[in-house]
């Protein structure tokens, strides 16, 4: 949040309400800024510690939307600055946000327009300004490169995200060798083969979904929610719903569950997702341009591409289960799961750390272990 907001919340006549939202905010030491100057500590279960019990802000509750931070107020937009030029996108953790954005069949498009007014610039990265030998000047062939793979519908969604695994791989051979200048060649050489759709339809139509994999990682992620919490009622009624679709319980045989997972997918959601395959898509492209992947630095290189297929795999398993609960998919039923999903884990670092080492130790830490997790 901004320094002039929290000196508000130091100089509120209130001192008890005061002592409660400074206690709940650490000040960042380390490349803050007036616009950027202190963070929310989040509970283990991934909420807001000024949210009620009724799920409402008590900041804007008790003493007004003035006082809410540019993060809070301009929810649920974000703002990125690339090379001085705004970039606006949408917050995924709001349920009309998810229906605009990912169920548009067209698929994410990009509008240039006057910018508007804000109070916060959530990340900015200057790649123009960087020198060849360094990674961040290759920003743009990148991006455009990443989206035009993600948005490649000659292919089936999760081959794209396998293709670009396979990209990814090459990319990071080639950071860790601080070879930069041969990241516009890779670029190129894997548009070529890219575009040798039956070649690469037949060599990856070979691998199989995994659901042995699949529900050893969905049984890890439940183990998880368990001890951390859920803070969002939404999602802890999606949640249950899957558990209870697949028959997911203490004395549940896991190729029991494993057997209705692997029905309900084939069942349910591949027939739903014929139509809807799209959501993937735009969910993926959604992420990579709103968090300036792969510059986010908030995480490797390799890590950005897991935590992409991840996201990809968990919210599958999940659908299967709601299927299964509901005996179908609709709409609603994704928007639901998918918002709540986002607004419950995905600002949540631990979780997001505790994934990452889980993948790490479960082996799913390359393209080729990865490839079953996606593949339905």
């Amino acid at each position: 949040m901004e320094k002039d907001i929290y000196q508000l919340y130091k100089s509120l006549p209130d001192k008890s309400f005061s002592e409660k939202i400074i206690s709940s905010m650490d000040i960042i030491e380390s490349g803050g800024n007036e616009n950027i100057y202190a963070s929310i500590k989040l509970s283990d279960s991934g909420s807001c510690p000024m949210l009620t019990e009724t799920d409402l802000c008590s900041i804007h509750a008790k003493i007004g939307e003035d006082y809410l931070p540019a993060v809070c107020s301009t929810f649920p937009r974000i703002f990125n600055e690339v090379d001085g030029v705004q970039e606006l996108s949408t917050d995924l953790a709001c349920p009309e946000a998810v229906r605009k954005a990912l169920f548009n069949e067209q698929g994410i498009q990009f509008y240039e327009k006057e910018a508007v007014e804000n109070r916060m610039t959530f990340q900015s990265i200057k790649p123009s300004a960087a020198h060849e030998n360094q990674f961040e000047a290759y920003f743009w062939p990148l991006r455009f490169f990443i989206i035009q793979t993600l948005q490649n519908r000659a292919f089936s969604f999760e081959n794209r995200l396998i293709m670009l695994g396979l990209f990814f791989e090459n990319l990071n051979f080639i950071v860790e060798q601080n070879e930069f200048h041969k990241i516009p060649i890779l670029i190129e050489s894997c548009k070529i083969e890219f575009g040798k759709h039956e070649q690469i339809e037949d060599q990856l139509k070979g691998i199989q979904g995994n659901w042995i994999v699949k529900l050893d990682l969905f049984n890890e992620f439940v183990k998880e929610k368990s001890t951390s919490g859920i803070a969002l009622k939404a999602y802890l009624e999606c949640l249950n719903q899957v558990m209870e679709g697949v028959g997911f319980t203490a004395n549940a045989t896991p190729d029991k569950v494993m057997e209705r997972l692997k029905t309900a997918s084939d069942e349910i959601v591949v027939p739903f997702m014929s139509t809807y395959d799209y959501i993937f898509e735009n969910l993926a492209v959604h992420n990579v341009y709103s968090k300036l992947f792969p510059l986010s630095g908030k995480h490797k290189l390799m890590e950005e591409y897991f935590l992409l297929v991840f996201q990809y795999s968990i919210i599958n398993i999940q659908l299967a289960g709601l299927g299964a609960y509901h005996g179908k998919l609709t709409e609603e039923l994704c928007v639901k799961l998918i918002y709540s999903y986002i607004r419950n884990n995905d600002r949540n670092k631990n979780f997001i750390q505790q994934m990452l080492k889980l993948l790490k130790d479960k082996g799913l830490n390359n393209v080729s272990a990865l490839a079953p997790l996606i593949k339905r």
